[in-house]
């Protein structure tokens, strides 16, 4: 082969496992070598390349790992491999649209000749679009290795960039269900925001130590938080991020049975985003007042608020993933009466939780279990509670371990099975004796219980039923 020819298989293995010829010759260009036919034609009639299915001029991918990491080892050996990895790095940074893969790319090869100044950036785009495309293992490997260069640089605590990085991948921990992780990179993101003088991103992180909070069933903590979380943004005058703070807020209180102030939260969050076209916060907002109409016993105005809020998920179904707003769909339909619909909704959205690898799927879990029952299939959804409860129980999250447990007790009550009814509580007890926590849907499947039992005269399940329902009670 010609040196040039040479140089250019290097720099093709450097591009990696598929070679676009558009960007091969780019780099090559940049890099002093040629990116001939011949040679390519080489590889594919030497089988050790494998055309594009629309044909080599799309593209062609190495067909042997070997014969990569080969041209690589022997570009590294002559000095090489550095020159390669700038010429692909000027190369990407020319193009004029950028998405998540090519961000990610350009900060690998930046990262490869160990210019950490320069790859922070596209990692941290790279990633943030992983995160957006629900490829969250993708943004987490783009993540640590931003971190790795974020500590050869020795950035301090106050530097931005050093937050900014520990914020993202306390939000992919989140979605990944790894909650201990989460709140241990949201610490290091608020000390950062601190050390830094706050600003919206101390407000970020606080919302994130708030989400942990919330899950292990410590509402008062979440609750705390936020209202510091709201208060930061407010100072700096980001308003969409105190509209999202006022939405989890809201969310808190509805869940404890504060139905005036969360309805006043919801309807002030839900202006801030409809204005601003966030459709998916507006559809959790509209939700939300809905459920509260509900729960008032206004079942006309929880109809007339159900449709928008289905018009605001359909809507945002269109331009992010869909899966929280299949969930949102779900609880519309079980707010209707539409159980048959609310199940199929549940299903598609676990299926596509499941699909991306996201751990979110409580509220779905829950949503379907109900729907189930409504259908009539209490045994299926009494299986599935026993499930999350035992799940939240071995991992240490007493909120969601009393909540499954409280559902698990009715739906057995539903079926005059007091024996199972009398395990189920005990378990919801002792989850309970773990956090406080006030929540009318354990309060309410509690009640239901006790007043089931009653009618059945066994003593002993109306008064720990009624005792739960009186703990959990925000009255």
């Amino acid at each position: 082969l010609d040196p040039k020819e040479e140089r250019a298989l290097e720099l093709a293995a450097a591009l990696g496992v598929t070679v676009t010829p558009e960007e091969w010759r780019d780099a090559c260009h940049i890099g002093g070598a040629w990116a001939s036919h011949r040679l390519v034609d080489a590889l594919l009639g030497a089988g050790l390349a494998e055309p594009d299915p629309d044909g080599p001029e799309s593209g062609w991918s190495f067909v042997h790992v070997w014969l990569r990491e080969s041209l690589l080892r022997r570009a590294e050996e002559a000095g090489r491999l550095g020159d390669h990895h700038r010429a692909c790095a000027a190369m990407l940074s020319a193009r004029p649209r950028r998405g998540a893969a090519l961000e990610l790319r350009l900060g690998r090869h930046l990262a490869a000749v160990g210019d950490h100044e320069a790859c922070l950036a596209p990692l941290a785009r790279g990633a943030w679009g992983c995160v957006i495309d629900s490829e969250y293992l993708e943004a987490e490997n783009a993540l640590a290795e931003r971190d790795r260069a974020v500590e050869a640089l020795e950035l301090p605590l106050e530097d931005p960039r050093r937050g900014e990085g520990a914020l993202m991948r306390a939000r992919v921990a989140r979605r990944l269900g790894d909650h201990a992780a989460c709140a241990r990179y949201a610490i290091l993101a608020e000390r950062s925001a601190r050390a830094a003088g706050g600003g919206v991103r101390l407000s970020q992180a606080l919302r994130e130590r708030a989400r942990v909070a919330d899950h292990v069933g410590d509402r008062r903590v979440a609750l705390r938080l936020l209202a510091e979380a709201e208060s930061v943004a407010d100072a700096a005058g980001d308003e969409l991020a105190v509209a999202w703070c006022r939405r989890d807020r809201a969310r808190e209180l509805l869940a404890e049975g504060q139905l005036a102030e969360a309805e006043a939260l919801f309807g002030v969050a839900a202006t801030v985003f409809e204005r601003a076209s966030e459709v998916f916060g507006l559809g959790n907002c509209l939700e939300g007042l809905a459920t509260a109409r509900s729960l008032a016993g206004d079942s006309a105005e929880c109809l007339a608020l159900c449709g928008l809020a289905e018009e605001a998920y359909h809507q945002s179904m269109q331009v992010q993933e869909i899966a929280h707003s299949l969930v949102g769909l779900g609880t519309l339909a079980a707010l209707c009466g539409r159980h048959e619909e609310a199940l199929g909704l549940f299903e598609r959205a676990l299926d596509r939780l499941r699909a991306i690898g996201s751990a979110a799927t409580d509220e779905a879990r829950l949503g379907l279990a109900r729907a189930l029952a409504a259908r009539g299939r209490v045994k299926a959804a009494e299986r599935m509670m026993t499930e999350l409860a035992e799940e939240h129980r071995a991992a240490g999250r007493p909120g969601w371990w009393a909540r499954a447990e409280a559902e698990r007790a009715r739906l057995a009550a539903e079926r005059a099975k007091f024996d199972e009814v009398q395990d189920a509580l005990v378990s919801c007890a002792e989850g309970l004796n773990a956090v406080h926590l006030n929540d009318v849907a354990v309060s309410a499947a509690a009640s239901r219980v006790a007043e089931l039992g009653r009618a059945a005269g066994d003593a002993a399940v109306v008064a720990l039923a009624a005792r739960i329902a009186e703990v959990t009670s925000a009255e």
